[in-house]
């Protein structure tokens, strides 16, 4: 009873410790991913960039509503990310087009880009914005862009700028 409780009970326990935590989680209805949407303030929905991102974003949007409706009624929507794009073709270019139509301004401006150096850095244990900082550039405007959407967060986008100084020396 209440196993899908789990996760926002040991969150609990840690108040005023952490200003943000990210939950990621696999794009099913599954028990770890309605954890962490019972668990969550707002969910952030990534698309791959393939034929089908627009379906599986409808899909996710579907579990984020199920979770508001029946767990977490005050689940919101931080955003829906474009990952794994190679932005250079025009599949990537129609999926992301897509989304944007479909979902406006809550698809976020960022991209992430599609690279084997993902992999690597995780191989070799090294963060990828010290392995390729041109990719981990990507992710470090995600976080501008996620700033400006959770503005309560205002002391966290002056870390974000020092990490940002650090990772392109």
């Amino acid at each position: 009873m209440g196993r899908e409780l789990t996760l926002r009970r040991a969150l609990a326990k840690t108040p005023g410790e952490y200003e943000l935590i990210l939950i990621d989680c696999p794009p099913s209805l599954g028990l770890l991913t309605v954890n962490a949407l019972v668990a969550a303030d707002q969910a952030l929905v990534t698309a791959e960039a393939q034929y089908f991102a627009l379906q599986g974003v409808e899909q996710a949007m579907e579990v984020v509503e199920l979770a508001r409706e029946g767990l977490n009624p005050d689940l919101a929507l931080l955003g829906v990310l474009l990952n794994r794009a190679d932005m250079r073709t025009v599949h990537s270019r129609e999926a992301l087009s897509s989304l944007k139509e479909r979902f406006g301004e809550q698809v976020f401006d960022t991209v992430v880009r599609a690279s084997i150096a993902y992999a690597e850095s995780a191989e070799r244990g090294a963060s990828i914005l010290d392995y390729r900082p041109d990719l981990g550039a990507d992710y470090l405007a995600l976080a501008e862009e996620m700033l400006e959407r959770l503005p309560r967060l205002g002391d966290a986008r002056e870390r974000l700028a020092r990490l940002s100084s650090l990772s392109s020396t």
